[in-house]
């Protein structure tokens, strides 16, 4: 064989090698996409059963911080402000906002303190009495620089 008809045989060849190659890359995708279609879905082994969830666990996480907050109160024509005196209010000085340890309002000529507690005060306090508005009572009190007894 001569050096011509080497390299019109290595011409030809190229083409071929050309067309084999493209068709098995077509015949590959085909099958992969024939495969995807026609399989049917299953979920993964490592799933499990879905099941509906009741109950989730829940954390406390304490807050140390201190930070003065402005609380203005707005009452609503279906919810009433409620205070432990009765009478009527002769002097107002909250001024569009409440700071606990501070005069709220006068009834009937009697000072009304407000005070933020983390529980709120359900009931009338005296000597002796425990609980948790208690010790909420006595740690605002702490805070604003009264000594209160535990």
């Amino acid at each position: 064989m001569t050096g011509k008809q080497q390299r019109n045989g290595t011409r030809r060849a190229a083409p071929v090698l050309t067309w084999v190659l493209l068709t098995a890359a077509t015949v590959a995708a085909l099958t992969v996409g024939a495969c995807a279609l026609w399989l049917p879905d299953r979920a993964p082994s490592v799933l499990s059963a879905p099941s509906v969830v009741e109950s989730a666990p829940a954390s406390v996480q304490e807050y140390s911080g201190t930070q003065q907050v402005n609380v203005v109160p707005t009452v609503s024509g279906n919810r009433d402000l409620l205070g432990n005196a009765s009478g009527t209010v002769t002097e107002n000085w909250a001024n569009g906002e409440l700071r606990s340890g501070t005069r709220a309002y006068q009834v009937n000529d009697r000072n009304i303190v407000a005070l933020h507690t983390a529980t709120p005060l359900y009931r009338d306090l005296k000597v002796g009495d425990r609980g948790e508005d208690v010790r909420s009572l006595n740690d605002e009190l702490g805070r604003l620089g009264y000594d209160s007894v535990p």
